[in-house]
């Protein structure tokens, strides 16, 4: 991806409803998996003045618990990162519509560096599923 802070610029605005063209849209700027997002995020996040703060969209094929009870998105590949806020909470997931979120969908987040775990993790914010916008956080 060329240029990771692109600007937009807006020369008017307006609210209307999210349409289906608009989710596949959407859906369709996703990185096929989390391969394809890690090692940028990792350069911005290593930087000194970076504010640890880097945002992914990517498709999973699922989203559940690992061996150790943490929330995980899982990619085709069988790479998972983790899911949770910066204050380590993981609940987020325990009363959405499983059905809904759990397989195949696209995932709009926060990458960040948890320097107490050592890793990079995934604030979730946005769940994109075929149909609509399952908002996380706000």
């Amino acid at each position: 991806m060329e240029g990771e802070n692109k600007r937009i610029r807006w020369d008017k605005d307006g609210e209307r409803k999210i349409s289906a063209e608009d989710i596949q849209k959407i859906r369709g700027f996703a990185a096929k998996g989390i391969s394809d997002w890690i090692k940028p995020a990792k350069n911005v996040l290593k930087a000194t003045l970076s504010d640890n703060a880097y945002a992914v969209l990517f498709h999973y094929s699922k989203i559940g618990l690992n061996t150790e009870g943490e929330f995980v998105a899982e990619d085709e590949d069988k790479k998972q990162i983790i899911l949770k806020n910066k204050q380590g909470k993981t609940d987020v997931f325990g009363f959405l519509p499983v059905d809904d979120v759990e397989h195949n969908q696209v995932l709009f987040g926060i990458a960040y560096y948890d320097q107490e775990n050592r890793r990079i993790c995934v604030e979730p914010r946005s769940v994109i599923t075929k149909d609509s916008v399952v908002r996380l956080a706000y």
